[in-house]
């Protein structure tokens, strides 16, 4: 009793109480099907600068040392505090939290998985971070926090310019992962322990959870020792 709705209970704990009529939605709202998946690695708040950027580099493959000037348009929250704009990164974990440091790597490597991350102090990743300028921009910071978008734009040497926009971040319930994109976020992070046969069969007994007795074989699947 009160584990929920009591003065220690979870509700108090974790915010400012609740609303008792949300206790009416249980079995008849599915929150699992408009929650957020992340599709890359690093703090959530810099997704929107990578996936602008991916957008981005479908128009254009620049030359990295031909780029002059990089500018992140973005929502308040992704830009501070301070760390968020960190144009130096002491190591690899400031870095997932750099907007400076993301839009280098993913323009030099396309993706912001963790062995993307690692690779933040690069040189040519380095010579990217003094020339990334981030700001909130207005039309962005209205319409959050119900979208998380952002705009990068890039200045090539012979003053040519490019530029990738977002309105949702990739993951969002509005611009959510297709099946393609989670099968192979699924097999990127789980490759090093898991072989493709016992993956493909994960993702197979996945798709038809509600349909399982039980989910005896799905656990045996998923620990690499099994």
């Amino acid at each position: 009793p009160g584990a929920l709705d009591g003065a220690y209970g979870y509700f108090h704990a974790f915010g400012g109480g609740y609303d008792p009529t949300y206790l009416d939605q249980l079995g008849k709202v599915s929150m699992v099907a408009t929650t957020g998946l992340k599709p890359h690695s690093g703090c959530r708040h810099v997704h929107p600068c990578v996936d602008a950027t991916q957008v981005l580099l479908t128009k254009v493959t620049p030359v990295l040392d031909q780029i002059t000037g990089i500018e992140i348009g973005t929502y308040r929250s992704a830009v501070t505090p301070a760390f968020r704009v960190n144009p130096t990164p002491e190591d690899v974990d400031a870095a997932g939290y750099s907007l400076p440091a993301t839009v280098a790597v993913v323009l030099a490597r396309g993706s912001w998985y963790r062995e993307d991350i690692a690779t933040y102090d690069a040189p040519e990743c380095r010579r990217l971070w003094p020339l990334v300028r981030a700001y909130v921009d207005p039309e962005i910071e209205a319409a959050h926090p119900q979208k998380n978008g952002c705009v990068v734009r890039i200045t090539m040497a012979d003053g040519s310019h490019y530029e990738g926009r977002i309105d949702y971040a990739k993951g969002e319930p509005e611009n959510m992962l297709t099946a393609s994109e989670l099968s192979y976020k699924f097999r990127r992070v789980a490759g090093n322990l898991l072989s493709p046969a016992r993956i493909d069969e994960i993702f197979d007994l996945v798709g038809q959870l509600e349909d399982l007795d039980d989910v005896v074989r799905l656990l045996e699947l998923a620990s690499p020792q099994s």
